[in-house]
């Protein structure tokens, strides 16, 4: 069963002008999506709220020993919730490379979203273009020239539910990643396209709710490519996107 839409969300943070890696001050943050203003708290909540705040943190070489040795630095990025009254949750973190979080600049748009497979994607946006995509990048805008789609989703979907023993092998579908008119589909490997180095560290799997597909895509001379893949691989890790302790949410009439 998919996560409820009160478990999800999609945020968008504009980076600010004073110091944009300061660690102090939170960053105010912003819907990427309409939400009903009434109904049902399935509908009308979101994971920590409509408008929480941005907290970062270092967190050291603290990945996962399985993710690599020695492990990249890290930086923790945690949404706390601020209006608690359309929260399912006080806050969700999770971590990525601290070089990649530098990358960012005033005026950047970083996109945060958690979809109902419990995948976490981002991306950052600079002047329409997609400077990087990581994790379950399909949830994120990655630009104006840059398309992921999963083509054969349907078709398979069907194939697993009518099937009562289908072949494993169809429950991985291939990300099918298009920059331009250059266009990469596998269901694991890397590919330059155009300026952009990508990385799928593994497609889509069919399931209840499914997993989404773990990608990477970092502009050359603007993102550092392995630290993309990384980070990718962190929000892929099962234990990379941890929830605070849970909000007792009152239901709208």
């Amino acid at each position: 069963m998919a996560i409820p839409l009160c478990g999800t969300f999609k945020y968008f943070v504009n980076v600010p002008r004073e110091h944009p890696h300061d660690q102090a001050a939170p960053w105010p943050v912003h819907l990427d999506e309409l939400v009903p203003l009434s109904g049902s708290s399935l509908l009308t909540h979101r994971l920590v709220g409509l408008s929480p705040r941005l907290l970062l943190a270092d967190a050291g070489a603290s990945a996962p020993q399985e993710l690599g040795n020695p492990a990249p630095q890290t930086i923790r990025l945690t949404l706390v919730a601020h209006d608690t009254s359309k929260a399912t949750s006080s806050e969700a973190s999770f971590l990525i490379a601290r070089d990649l979080f530098l990358t960012l600049r005033h005026g950047d748009t970083l996109h945060m979203a958690r979809t109902q497979c419990g995948g976490m994607g981002l991306s950052a946006i600079r002047g329409g273009r997609l400077i990087f995509g990581v994790g379950a990048v399909r949830a994120v805008p990655l630009g104006n020239d840059i398309k992921v789609k999963c083509p054969n989703m349907k078709k398979a979907t069907k194939q697993v539910c009518q099937t009562r023993n289908p072949d494993p092998e169809v429950f991985k579908l291939a990300i099918e990643v298009t920059v331009g008119a250059q266009a990469f589909t596998a269901y694991e490997g890397r590919s330059q396209l155009g300026e952009y180095q990508l990385s799928i560290v593994h497609g889509y799997r069919i399931g209840f709710p499914g997993d989404d597909e773990c990608v990477s895509i970092a502009r050359t001379g603007e993102c550092p490519s392995e630290e993309a893949e990384f980070s990718a691989r962190l929000l892929d890790h099962k234990d990379g996107v941890k929830l605070g302790p849970g909000i007792r949410v009152r239901k709208a009439p």
